[in-house]
């Protein structure tokens, strides 16, 4: 992940797969005041050959 993305990282999980998790907070655009990311975002690196691959999840809109 880049710094450029803008995301703060609120967790980090390492699984005994090998797998690593975090819940990301972000903005959706630069008029969002930064008190109040209204992005967040799941990310995990599965191992995969000689690499991991990278998925996102994003969770439901809360109603």
């Amino acid at each position: 992940m880049s710094p450029a993305l803008g995301f703060t990282v609120r967790s980090v999980t390492f699984r005994s797969d090998g797998s690593i998790a975090a819940a990301v907070d972000g903005y959706s655009s630069p008029n969002v005041p930064r008190c109040c990311a209204d992005v967040h975002e799941s990310f995990t690196w599965t191992p995969h050959g000689h690499g991991y691959l990278r998925t996102v999840s994003v969770p439901d809109a809360e109603t």
